[in-house]
């Protein structure tokens, strides 16, 4: 059997010092048969050569990121339909315009752009939303700039 070695680590052990982890032998050649099997599994997977995974994946990364885009705009045109709703759901307390609503929300960050794209057609008022996902609650209470000045 002819020497067989294969590098499969490099890595920074102090200032000047590289550590380099091999294998050798039989042990490096099973290696690199497994790693050539793998290939072959995940070109068939993504429908293509080996010689061209990383090429789809770069198409496929691009779909994703596309179709992730295409559902944030839906997201964003129901919340701004549900919006209208929630704004005629304002309560007058004490002369003050207060909305407290539980929305379908994934994430905090979904339910902060609710509550600022109410709080930009409230114009004056309270707005207190909540979620829940995954048995755990997010709670989000926005007021207006004017009734900051007002109450302070």
């Amino acid at each position: 059997m002819k020497l067989w070695a294969r590098i499969i680590n490099e890595s920074a052990v102090a200032a000047n010092v590289r550590r380099i982890e091999a294998l050798t032998g039989e042990v490096a050649l099973e290696y690199d048969l497994k790693q050539a099997g793998d290939l072959k599994s995940a070109a068939s997977l993504l429908k293509t050569a080996p010689d061209r995974i990383a090429k789809r994946l770069g198409q496929l990364l691009k779909e994703y990121k596309e179709k992730d885009n295409e559902i944030e705009s839906l997201k964003s045109r129901l919340l701004s339909r549900k919006s209208k709703d929630i704004l005629s759901d304002a309560k007058d307390i004490g002369g003050v315009k207060v909305i407290s609503r539980e929305l379908e929300a994934d994430s905090p960050k979904e339910l902060r752009d609710s509550v600022d794209r109410i709080k930009n057609k409230l114009h004056s008022g309270v707005i207190l939303l909540g979620a829940k996902k995954d048995n755990k609650v997010m709670l989000i209470c926005a007021v207006t700039k004017d009734l900051i000045e007002r109450f302070r």
